[in-house]
């Protein structure tokens, strides 16, 4: 199945408000979360995970499963070398840039790197440290690198159900904080050093769920374009609505008390976190 221009294009949108947001401006705070409480990282996600799985779901039905995790695996290796680019990029320029110039906004962002180099170097290879705002596309490889795992099992109707039973099940583990707990686990098995706030903003217990409900979203599609059962069905007015209302309903409820954290409003922040 061809690519969905109309889906790269919000997919670009995504990365626009992502950069915006994280440029010191007065637009940031109202370009975060513009649509309600979908941050564009989640709406970025989610897509990515869409896309994965029409594109590579349909592979898999024209050329098989073995094709389908080929080509992924080749698509998560051209994400990685990107990441690695742009890695050596901040370690080398950047980092010689804030040094010499005694920026603190720029030495703070590869504060671990500039005390600890070789272990830097190894772990982020490894992704394990992910500097400040390079933590995106770490998480994007590892759900790369899982799918073609994860996407035959997700093409049949019962498997898409332990799919997302089992990441919502993760999901839910994330918020009893056993992601720190595992991290520090592995952290202890294999001496790497890192402490946790330098692998990243993101919990990867919590955002895979996002992934691997737009991956079955997307398996569904490519199955329903190949004329395969997919269970895939069309939407009702009254569920259209719903989802609408909910939309309309969150828009200006972010807008008028601010994007979370908030304080004094933790249930918010509870149902719209990680």
């Amino acid at each position: 199945m061809s690519r969905q221009p109309q889906i790269d294009a919000v997919r670009g949108l995504m990365l626009v408000l992502m950069c915006a947001t994280h440029l010191p401006t007065r637009f940031a705070e109202w370009l975060g979360q513009p649509f309600g409480f979908v941050s564009a990282a989640e709406g970025f996600v989610f897509l990515s995970a869409y896309l994965v799985g029409v594109v590579y779901g349909g592979r898999a039905i024209r050329f098989g499963p073995s094709e389908m995790r080929k080509a992924l695996w080749r698509r998560a290796g051209v994400v990685y070398r990107s990441h690695v680019a742009m890695l050596a990029f901040l370690f080398t320029v950047i980092a010689w840039i804030g040094i010499r110039s005694e920026r603190l906004a720029i030495t703070n962002l590869v504060s671990f790197y500039i005390e600890q180099p070789w272990t830097a170097l190894w772990t982020s290879l490894l992704l394990i440290y992910t500097p400040p705002l390079l933590d995106i596309l770490p998480m994007y490889v590892l759900f790369m690198a899982i799918s073609p795992l994860i996407l035959p099992l997700a093409m049949r109707p019962r498997g898409r159900i332990l799919v997302i039973a089992s990441s919502a099940a993760l999901w839910l583990g994330a918020q009893l904080g056993v992601n720190d707990v595992v991290y520090a686990l592995v952290a202890k098995s294999i001496h790497h050093g890192v402490p946790l706030h330098q692998n990243g903003a993101f919990d990867l217990m919590a955002w895979q769920f996002i992934w691997m409900l737009g991956l079955c979203l997307g398996a569904r599609r490519a199955l329903a374009t190949a004329g395969a059962p997919s269970g895939l069905a069309r939407f009702s007015p009254r569920t259209a609505a719903i989802a609408l209302s909910g939309t309309l309903g969150c828009m200006p409820w972010r807008h008028a008390g601010g994007p979370p954290p908030s304080p004094g409003r933790p249930p918010r922040d509870f149902l719209f976190g990680q």
